[in-house]
């Protein structure tokens, strides 16, 4: 049997690139986005071994949604439906479609409408008969062309009774010819109803439900209440001089008098109510507008409120409109397409401003001066009061257009300057009260960048410190230059100036230790003598290993200057003689042993002592040989035995060796997997599996068939990959695609 493993993984969802035809699957735990749980195609145009496109083709992710009852909704599942093409229930949202009902889905969701809805011109049509057990409301009109109600009783006039239920009632009946109301009788009226006479009633009418008087007519006065509208449609009058008449001809309402409304008046687009006149049109305006030269005046000792808004409420953006922004605490008022402040010196944006105080009565008796520093942003940058400017900016300043402070002309100040940090002139300093002086107790007078320093000018004596000789210390921090000599204590020691030769009177002697500290150290002697007998190197290469640790000596070979020596290599840690390199700087401590220029030397010793060092051969031939040293008379030998079965076959081409095998007409099989007598066995490693190839040719039926498994070609060109004949037949126990 025959295994075949195609590309896998348990860690990754999608392969990065499959061959065309080749396929791979991820069995990471599948979710909607991480691509686990599928099988996977390589397809369309291949380059470089990768096809255009990895597609999904199947998997545990899709099989797994199909593994239920065909017809039965199941969660996280695919829709399968049965033999007759059904599915027991549908869940869309809240509504649930079970058999033939149609609900909203959970008893949690008791109060939850469920709602029907046709086009904006369309209806919903009941084609069949249509039964409603509950209570049906209509928030809309209702058009039928027949109903019936079956708890009402014929003849019975149908009135609207509580929360709008259709009733009737015995006493209030009509039957077509006589209309009833209790003991009464009104014979049958056709069209409406009409009187040239008067309508009496000997006491107060009242017209309403349940007791409810909407409508009242007093029988004592003669006064008339309406709870609703009044609409009188022809000419009327009320009180006895016509105080109130409507005159329908016109439609004008006549009001001699005063006039006293309880509630709400409105007027077209004016709303009247209490002490509040409002517009009652979306956005509507509210106009006051005087005849001729008149003007609008508002009467009384209190103030005038004006709206107030955020920035983000301003409003009407017409020229004269006033208010209060609320944001800033300003008023403001609309001119030229701006909203602008009322109050003080004030930018168009509101952003850079002077104020008196920080708030209303805070009487800080300062002015603050804001500026913007950026569309929406601003900062206060100073304040003046009775004693002092303060300028609250910290720009630095390095040059005389930058800083806090910036004057194009001269300044001139009377008193005193403290100045808290540094200051930078960049014209000259003239001090003319003759000194220049300081509480510290380390005055540092040129601290920065400057490097040549001029004291003096055209003195001829410069006098440091009057302490005498003892008498204080004098420190230089960096190399002195002397034009003239240097003379200490009357010639003890001396430096001529015009040949720079340094003279002492005595020996120079060091006490103590002598630590030079500077990068070389050059010592042009003809004897060196050291009396220490081990010379100590890379002192300091003490926390790691970067130095490169010997000593080198330069030679010319009359062309070129080069170095030779013996050093420890801190990167392989080894020890090199070498005899040949150019550096043209070896103060780095670096010998790079891979420059052209390297050379190792030929070093001339009697012998060479190493650790035991054992060399073994091991495969066709095998033998062990163990060397202690080299030289110096040692011989070392080494006994080779060749190994059993060990041939030496074809032509060694890539550091293996190959042979070709072809059908002999002696060749037989036994049975089928068998080995016969002139079966081959190969064992080899490949992606880390033992490989076994059995080579029996297949002339008979049922045996094993012969493998070429290198791509060569025989001398005609045709490959030979798995060449069996006929009637033969190749196994393969697993073809294994690996891993991605």
């Amino acid at each position: 049997m025959s295994i075949i493993k195609i590309k896998r993984s348990g860690s990754t969802g999608a392969p990065s690139a499959l061959a065309q035809g080749e396929f791979g699957y991820s069995y990471l735990g599948g979710t909607l986005s991480n691509g686990g749980d599928r099988l996977y195609i390589g397809t369309g145009i291949e380059t470089n071994g990768a096809a255009a496109n990895v597609e999904v083709i199947g998997g545990s992710y899709f099989t797994d949604k199909l593994d239920h009852t065909l017809g039965t909704l199941t969660a996280s599942s695919a829709v399968l439906v049965d033999s007759n093409s059904k599915i027991d229930q549908f869940l869309v949202d809240d509504l649930k479609l079970d058999g033939s009902t149609l609900s909203v889905n959970s008893t949690s969701l008791a109060n939850t409408n469920l709602t029907i809805e046709a086009g904006s011109t369309g209806e919903i049509i009941l084609a069949s008969n249509t039964r409603f057990s509950g209570t049906v409301d209509f928030d809309g009109s209702v058009t039928v062309a027949s109903l019936n109600v079956e708890d009402l009783t014929d003849n019975r006039i149908t009135i609207a009774g509580a929360s709008g239920e259709l009733e009737d009632d015995g006493n209030f009946t009509f039957d077509g010819t006589t209309f009833t109301v209790g003991a009464a009788t009104i014979a049958q009226a056709t069209g409406n109803f009409e009187t040239d006479g008067t309508i009496g009633a000997d006491g107060n009418v009242r017209v309403g439900s349940s007791g409810a008087s909407n409508f009242t007519i007093d029988a004592t006065n003669g006064d008339i209440g309406t709870a609703g509208d009044l609409t009188v449609g022809v000419d009327a009058t009320f009180g006895a001089t016509s105080q109130l008449a409507f005159a329908s001809a016109n439609s004008t309402v006549t009001l001699t008098g005063d006039l006293d409304i309880t509630g709400s008046a409105s007027i077209d687009n004016i709303d009247i109510n209490g002490n509040t006149i409002s517009s009652t049109d979306t956005n509507g305006n509210i106009t006051l507008t005087p005849n001729g030269t008149g003007y609008v005046q508002i009467s009384g000792t209190n103030g005038l409120v004006v709206p107030v808004g955020t920035t983000g409420q301003q409003g009407p953006a017409v020229n004269g409109a006033v208010r209060l922004n609320s944001t800033s605490g300003q008023f403001e008022g609309y001119s030229n397409s701006n909203w602008s402040s009322l109050g003080g010196v004030r930018s168009v944006d509101g952003l850079t401003f002077i104020i008196a105080e920080t708030s209303p009565g805070n009487s800080d008796d300062t002015l603050h001066f804001h500026v913007a520093t950026g569309a929406t942003t601003n900062k206060e940058a100073m304040t003046l009061d009775e004693t002092s400017l303060h300028v609250l900016n910290t720009t630095a300043s390095s040059n005389t257009t930058t800083g806090s402070i910036i004057a194009d002309g001269g300044v001139g100040i009377a008193g005193d300057v403290n100045i808290g940090g540094d200051t930078i002139l960049t014209g000259d300093l003239a001090v003319n009260g003759g000194d220049i002086t300081t509480s510290q107790a380390t005055f540092n007078l040129i601290n920065a960048t400057t490097t040549t320093l001029n004291i003096g000018g055209a003195a001829t004596a410069v006098n440091i410190g009057t302490g005498g000789e003892g008498g204080g210390t004098t420190t230089i921090g960096h190399d002195i230059e002397i034009t003239g000599d240097l003379s200490v204590n009357s010639g003890q020691f001396s430096v001529d100036a015009t040949t720079g030769n340094a003279e002492t009177a005595g020996n120079m002697i060091v006490g103590g230790d002598l630590t030079v500290n500077g990068a070389t150290t050059t010592i042009d002697v003809s004897t060196l003598t050291v009396e220490d007998a081990l010379i100590r190197l890379a002192s300091g290469n003490t926390s790691g290993d970067a130095v490169d640790i010997g000593f080198v000596g330069n030679y010319n070979d009359g062309t070129d200057t080069h170095l030779a020596g013996m050093f420890r290599d801190a990167t392989t840690g080894e020890f090199h003689i070498f005899d040949e390199y150019v550096d043209s700087d070896v103060t780095d401590n670096v010998i790079d042993i891979s420059d052209a220029t390297f050379s190792l030397a030929d070093v001339n010793i009697n012998k060479l002592k190493t650790a035991n060092q054992t060399i073994t051969l091991s495969g066709d031939v095998a033998g062990t040989v163990t060397i202690t040293e080299f030289g110096g008379g040692t011989t070392a030998s080494i006994t080779t035995t060749i190994q059993p079965d060990s041939v030496a076959l074809g032509t060694d081409t890539t550091g293996d060796y190959v042979q070709e095998v072809d059908e002999g007409a002696n060749v037989t099989g036994a049975t089928a997997g068998g080995n016969a007598q002139t079966s081959i066995y190969v064992t080899g490693t490949g992606e880390s599996a033992v490989v076994t190839v059995q080579a029996v040719i297949a002339d008979q039926v049922g045996q094993v068939g012969v493998a070429t498994f290198d791509a060569l070609s025989n001398g005609a060109g045709t490959n030979r990959n798995f060449d069996v004949s006929a009637t033969g037949s190749v196994s393969i126990n697993t073809i294994d695609g690996g891993t991605y």
